[in-house]
């Protein structure tokens, strides 16, 4: 698993926001709305660990992405 700094996010509304490969189009809609750390990890796939940005009542979106971009499975 490597540290990377690939994605970016642009608030859409209190809980999604869409989802940037680089500064490239939009790739998708994820929930939250602050990237807390991304990672490569073997095969092509990408752990990505999203907040809402809500003090007091944070909650923490893990997210699993396959190369194409396509949403695995998220917690």
């Amino acid at each position: 698993m490597k540290k990377i700094d690939l994605f970016s996010i642009s608030t859409v509304s209190q809980t999604t926001a869409d989802l940037y490969l680089g500064s490239g189009e939009v790739k998708r809609t994820i929930p939250g709305q602050v990237i807390e750390t991304q990672y490569r990890i073997k095969d092509g796939l990408y752990l990505v660990l999203t907040t809402d940005n809500c003090p007091y009542e944070e909650m923490l979106h893990i997210l699993l992405i396959n190369e194409d971009l396509t949403l695995i499975d998220r917690v």
